[in-house]
C-alpha cells in the first residue's frame, strides 16, 4: 500500500479498481491547512488523462501488474495473438486491448506486454 508521500513520475497506483501511471505531480504546502499533492494521471486501461488532488493521509493499493516479454505471432482478423517467450504461452488480445501498439506491430516482433489482473 502506497500512501499519498510515495507518490512520484511513473508510479502505479490502483484507485477504484482501475491501474493509473502518475504522468506528473505537484506538491503544496500552503501556509494554512494540510498539505496536498496534484498529479495528472493516466488510466493505463483506457489511456485516459486526468487531474487529481490528493490530501496527504489518502493511500492507495498496488495494482497487480505483470510485465511479459512476448513474441507477436499473427492476428486472425478480431484478435491478436501473443506468445511468452519464457513458457511459450500464448494469449489472444482485442484491438481495444492491443490500442495504438497496433500500428507498430509486425510478426515475430518481441515485444513487453503489460497484463492487469
Amino acid at each position: 500500500m502506497y500512501n499519498s508521500s510515495d507518490l512520484r513520475k511513473g508510479l502505479k497506483i490502483e484507485i477504484d479498481g482501475d491501474p493509473f501511471v502518475v504522468v506528473q505531480y505537484e506538491f503544496s504546502k500552503p501556509g494554512k491547512g494540510k498539505a496536498y499533492y496534484k498529479c495528472k494521471l493516466k488510466n493505463l486501461l483506457t489511456g485516459a488523462q486526468f487531474d487529481r488532488t490528493f490530501r496527504s493521509s489518502d493511500k492507495f493499493d498496488e495494482p497487480h501488474l505483470e510485465d511479459h516479454e512476448m513474441e507477436y505471432l499473427y492476428s486472425d482478423g478480431e484478435k491478436y495473438c501473443f506468445m511468452n517467450t519464457t513458457t511459450y504461452d500464448q494469449i489472444f488480445l482485442t484491438e481495444d486491448q492491443v490500442g495504438d501498439a497496433i500500428n507498430f506491430l509486425k510478426e515475430n516482433t518481441v515485444c513487453n506486454v503489460l497484463l492487469f489482473r
